[in-house]
């Protein structure tokens, strides 16, 4: 039988399961870039390519920690 409403259990998990999702969309973001350098590698040098490489790594690891440190603000701000 479908509830009409979710105990506080179930509440957290499906805001952790959508702040799963943001991870994936940042991470997928990424890949997708990656990818498309990739296969545009025979248009730069090697170093460009890995100079290339390297900033979106950096990018993404940048987005990720702002990311989980707004997600650490939010759970302090809930408790």
């Amino acid at each position: 039988m479908h509830k009409p409403y979710y105990n506080e259990e179930e509440q957290y998990a499906k805001s952790e399961k959508n702040e799963d999702l943001q991870l994936e969309k940042i991470k997928q973001k990424y890949s997708d870039q990656k990818i498309k350098v990739f296969r545009n590698e025979a248009n730069f040098s090697d170093e460009h390519f890995l100079e290339i490489w390297d900033e979106l790594t950096k990018k993404e690891q940048e987005e990720i920690d702002n990311y989980l440190q707004k997600k650490g603000e939010h759970n302090e701000s809930i408790k």
